[in-house]
This record gives structure tokens, C-alpha cells and sequence, in this order.
């Protein structure tokens, strides 16, 4: 059973297009180059050199990494097992790493739920989701490498996260963002089977009418990479699972893999 955590600082169409990934981050930290000023450090422009080469090593992976996102109930975990399956993809649950590795700040009593301890759980992604085919880590003060000598690093990747929420993780990780959408009568009955509280329905249904997590992953990453998927059966389901294989397929060829 899916159980939402509060992040401690909050309360809580037909064809997928595979964007050219490589560049995003490495764009975003070329636009934020132009507007430093003149006067910034010398220590502090390394930094950021060192912090452009690290983005354009995550992006050279062997396969992509996906995300799976949207408001509690509306089938994430199902989905990311489905395309798990088919694509042979890691499938990381991210509320079963909460509890294994109890990343809790406290509890909630008012909204009945864990507060999250979000940079606990980040320190244990993120070599999970950085995991190389090489055993080179890139230090961002220090490079590891000579200018005469070009890094070798390929990620592996390959790994599905599914989460409620979308905004806490590294937009670098990400090849692909699924924001699953499901109608409120569907969302309603499967919020009941699975207990929740009238306040605590309330407030998912309230979200997902909202559009809350889609518009937190629009927000959050590349608009190319976020698409809006239907999960009210088990047709959609389906549809699904074809689309994305053929994202996944075009993903590989654009890559060369």
C-alpha cells in the first residue's frame, strides 16, 4: 500500500517524445554562467566548471532513467512495475526506501503521516541513481581529470523511481517524468479501500483536481521530458506501457545504444 509522506518544509496524446536529454542541464548551467557577475571568485567559477562536466557525464547514459509520479492512488507503483517488467528497468520505490531506511523527521499527527527527512533519503539515492560503469567518482571542487585526459564515465542508468512527489529530486536523474492522472470517482473509491480519513481524501482528491503534481513536475523539470498520462483502468494501463516502449525504443536509437 502507497503511504504519502510531508515533505518537512511543506504541506503536503498519444506519443511520448523522447527529448534530446543531453543538453538540458548543461544548457541550464550555461544560462546561469552568462548572468554571474564579473566580479565572482576564482574558487567559485572552478566550482561551477567542475559542476558543468559532472552534468555532462550523468547525461551519457547507457539507458534511460524514468520517473513515475502523481497524487496517492492513482497507480503509480503498478505502473512502474508493468514497465519495469517489459523494459528490464531497476524499479526503486521511493516509500519503500522511506521506511527501510527510516527517513522520518517526525510524524503528523493532525494529517496522520510521516514527515519526511528529504536530504536523508537524497544521501542514499544518490549513488544508487549515479551508479557508473566505471568506479570514478567526479569531485566538483576538484577535477579528476587532466585536460589532456577525457573522462570515461558512462552511467548506467536504467532505473524507474515511482513517488508522490516530484520537486525534492535532481532534474539530472530524469530522462522521462510519467504524471499519472486519475478521474475523482476512480481516485475516490481506491482512496477509500485503502482507509484513508475523510480530511486526508479530501485533500489528495483537492490535489489531483488541482493538477497540483503535474504542475510541481512542469515546474520542476524540462517540459519536453514531463508527459500527462490517463490511469483510470486497466486499458490505460496498457497504453501506457506500449507508449512508453516506444519512447524507449527511440530513446536507444537517438542514443546510439
Amino acid at each position: 500500500m502507497e503511504q504519502e509522506y510531508v515533505n518537512k518544509d511543506k504541506e503536503d496524446k498519444n506519443t511520448i517524445h523522447p527529448p534530446n536529454h543531453s543538453s538540458l542541464d548543461k544548457e541550464k548551467y550555461l544560462d546561469n554562467e552568462e548572468e554571474e557577475n564579473d566580479d565572482d571568485s576564482i574558487e567559485k567559477t572552478a566550482m561551477m566548471e567542475a559542476e558543468s562536466d559532472y552534468y555532462g557525464l550523468c547525461s551519457k547514459r547507457k539507458r534511460p532513467n524514468i520517473l513515475v509520479t502523481g497524487t496517492p492512488g492513482v497507480g503509480k507503483t503498478s505502473t512502474a512495475d508493468r514497465i519495469a517488467e517489459e523494459l528490464e528497468l531497476l524499479h526503486i520505490s521511493i516509500g519503500d526506501m522511506i521506511r527501510q531506511h527510516d527517513c522520518y523527521d517526525g510524524y503528523d499527527d493532525e494529517l496522520q503521516t510521516h514527515i519526511l527527512n528529504e536530504d536523508k533519503l537524497l544521501d542514499i539515492l544518490e549513488p544508487i541513481m549515479m551508479e557508473t560503469e566505471e568506479d570514478m567518482n567526479v569531485d566538483l571542487n576538484h577535477k579528476t581529470a587532466t585536460e589532456e585526459q577525457e573522462p570515461t564515465v558512462l552511467e548506467k542508468g536504467g532505473r524507474i523511481v515511482d513517488y508522490h512527489a516530484c520537486e525534492l529530486f535532481p532534474q539530472r536523474w530524469f530522462d522521462l517524468v510519467l504524471v499519472l492522472r486519475t478521474d475523482t470517482h476512480v481516485l475516490y473509491d481506491r482512496l477509500t479501500v485503502r482507509g484513508y480519513n475523510h480530511r486526508k481524501r479530501e485533500e489528495n482528491m483537492t490535489c489531483e483536481i488541482m493538477g497540483v503534481v503535474l504542475e510541481e513536475a512542469q515546474n520542476s523539470y524540462d517540459m519536453h521530458i514531463v508527459q500527462e498520462i490517463q490511469s483510470n483502468t486497466l486499458q490505460d494501463l496498457d497504453e501506457t506501457i506500449r507508449r512508453v516502449k516506444l519512447w524507449y525504443d527511440q530513446w536507444m536509437f537517438d542514443n546510439k545504444i
